[in-house]
């Protein structure tokens, strides 16, 4: 669904496997990915405000390290960035770009890479 850019349908699955996971969803690494994947969609989707909500709960899992998801950072400071949010979008984007250098950034925006050593 995606991947065909049904990011509504999409996001309704993934929402549907999050309730079975239990409360605090962010003891469980699970949630990291549906979080992720969640605010993924809703970025794609260009809904930011839902997409940093999904992104700031994702990087809240204290179960898989949210740092050393260079994916993660990259859409959380993508998204901040979009919210005109720029200390933090810069705090993000570095973190993605320390895990995985500039390949993380070719398939993206031209603004963003640029922006972190600015």
């Amino acid at each position: 669904m995606f991947d065909d850019g049904d990011f509504t349908q999409a996001i309704a699955k993934w929402e549907a496997a999050l309730t079975l996971i239990p409360h605090p969803q962010n003891t469980y690494a699970e949630s990291q990915w549906l979080e992720t994947a969640i605010g993924d969609a809703y970025f794609c989707h260009e809904r930011f405000s839902l997409a940093v909500e999904h992104l700031l709960r994702a990087r809240s899992n204290v179960e898989a390290n949210p740092f050393e998801s260079p994916f993660l950072m990259l859409r959380l400071g993508q998204t901040c960035y979009q919210l005109k949010r720029f200390e933090e979008a810069k705090f993000y984007l570095l973190q993605a770009y320390m895990y995985a250098g500039e390949e993380l950034f070719e398939d993206e925006d031209d603004c963003y890479l640029p922006f972190i050593f600015s």
